[in-house]
């Protein structure tokens, strides 16, 4: 592993952690027709919005697409041969 490689993965650590640290809160309103319903909010996660809950479907799928990333600029960026 050479340098550019290790700065690739400690980037994509830190976006991981980032991302756990701000998740994607979906809010559900408890009136019917309130038009908060389903919305979408990036929160502390130590602080949540009244009403919501953590969407771990989207988190995973970020998660996965930092790894995808990362992965391939990690092999790009390998020691020639």
């Amino acid at each position: 592993m050479n340098v550019r490689q290790s700065r690739v993965l400690v980037a994509a650590a830190t976006l991981v952690v980032a991302m756990l640290l701000y998740p994607p809160f979906n809010i559900v309103a408890s009136a019917p027709r309130s038009l908060a319903t389903g919305r979408l909010v990036y929160q502390w996660l130590f602080a949540p919005p009244a009403g919501g809950h953590v969407d771990v479907g989207l988190l995973l799928a970020q998660w996965i697409a930092v790894g995808i990333v990362a992965g391939t600029v990690y092999l790009l960026l390998g020691n020639k041969k």
